[in-house]
């Protein structure tokens, strides 16, 4: 079963890796100093519980008759996190690939894995 945290409700912002690797040649392309900072975010806020969602609706299932089980918000968990990302779009950056079309690459890569990798792994966490 999944255990979702206080019901899945901490919001994030992801970014594809693609995205990532856009934003990181434009700083250097852009900016003579290679010690700038920039931070690189989406202006998509998700939660947890759309991201079981989506995932779980690519199987045709929903979150109540998966084995997904609301236990209570971890302690010391961050209910969000964002990161000002202004600085990196006023070079121009722009988010090229949505959150839902990357969680589409992700199942379709998973989908061509050698499943028996799966048979092998064990999650425990940890706090």
């Amino acid at each position: 079963p999944l255990n979702l945290s206080g019901g899945g409700a901490s919001l994030r912002q992801y970014v594809h890796m693609h995205d990532v690797s856009s934003a990181i040649l434009l700083a250097l392309n852009n900016h003579s100093n290679l010690y700038e900072e920039y931070h690189i975010s989406s202006s998509v806020n998700v939660t947890i519980k759309d991201i079981v969602n989506e995932s779980l609706a690519f199987f045709n299932l929903d979150i109540d008759t998966a084995a997904v089980t609301i236990t209570p918000e971890r302690p010391g968990l961050d209910h969000r996190y964002f990161l000002d990302d202004r600085k990196l779009r006023s070079l121009g950056f722009t988010n090229k690939i949505k959150f839902s079309d990357g969680l589409l690459k992700v199942k379709d890569w998973i989908s061509e894995l050698d499943q028996s990798l799966f048979a092998k792994l064990t999650y425990i966490h940890r706090p």
